[in-house]
């Protein structure tokens, strides 16, 4: 039962990619057959030339990588005082956390648009860069503060009675322990940002052109080769991004790499 299950969602997961496959060969597809006239390699041709397909990959991987590193500087210290301490006003400080998530997303975007355009920060990456900070912080403070319930309030209390600081604590403690929890959610926030079109668009004022600015862009056209194209190369650029967040933090986030504090 457990094997007929895991086939069906491995199928779940892999036919739309390979009909995204199939269909980025195509160079027709009459409607409303699946499977193309014609194969041409005109496409991925196309999209190994475009420079501003490569440039709107670079900026979407920096922009990622600068909230993921902004996020988990803040969600570290947010998940410690929430999961580690006690004090008045706790649970509004969670709600807080979790608005970017309950309020929708337009009206989130609105608002920031507003207030960035006051600040003048739209038009710019930095602008980006903070805009994205707000949906995907809810994740990474959720993950991080998950795991420090897991790990409990013991190790801390140790390190205090031994003499240890709160950084230290933090980086001889919690860093090593935290490891798979910081990998999976920079990996989260990293997609989460990497994903984003409305906030972008908005923000970005059609300027900072990101992945799915691309891709919404080319979905307008109609043409669903070029569509599966640009889709693929999505999927991809994500997949060998987060390979690398792994790997990077995984060598990286241990106790015996740390400088002497």
């Amino acid at each position: 039962m457990r094997k007929f299950i895991s086939i069906i969602i491995v199928m779940i997961l892999i036919v739309p990619v390979l009909a995204l496959l199939l269909w980025s060969f195509s160079e027709m597809i009459s409607w409303p057959k699946l499977l193309p006239d014609e194969f041409s390699l005109r496409i991925w041709s196309d999209l190994i030339k475009s420079k501003e397909l490569l440039k709107s990959i670079i900026t979407s991987i920096l922009i990622s990588m600068g909230v993921a590193i902004v996020v988990l500087f803040i969600s570290m210290p947010a998940a410690i005082a929430l999961s580690q301490f006690e004090f008045k006003g706790k649970k509004i400080i969670w709600f807080l956390i979790f608005a970017p998530l309950i309020i929708p997303s337009v009206s989130t975007a609105i608002g920031m648009h507003i207030l960035y355009l006051k600040a003048g920060l739209t038009d710019s990456m930095l602008g980006v860069v903070l805009a994205h900070i707000i949906p995907t912080i809810p994740y990474s403070v959720k993950i991080l503060s998950f795991s420090l319930e897991l790990i409990g309030k013991g190790m801390r209390e140790q390190s205090e009675v031994l003499g240890a600081s709160m950084l230290q604590t933090i980086v001889y403690i919690y860093l090593p322990n935290l490891k798979p929890a910081i990998i999976l959610s920079s990996i989260l926030v990293f997609i989460v940002s990497f994903s984003q079109y409305l906030i972008t668009f908005l923000i970005g004022g059609g300027l900072i052109k990101t992945l799915p600015i691309m891709l919404f862009q080319v979905i307008q056209n109609g043409n669903r080769a070029e569509v599966s194209s640009y889709s693929l190369v999505f999927i991809i650029s994500a997949l060998i991004a987060t390979y690398f967040i792994e790997r990077i933090l995984g060598k990286n986030i241990d106790g015996k790499y740390m400088i002497n504090i």
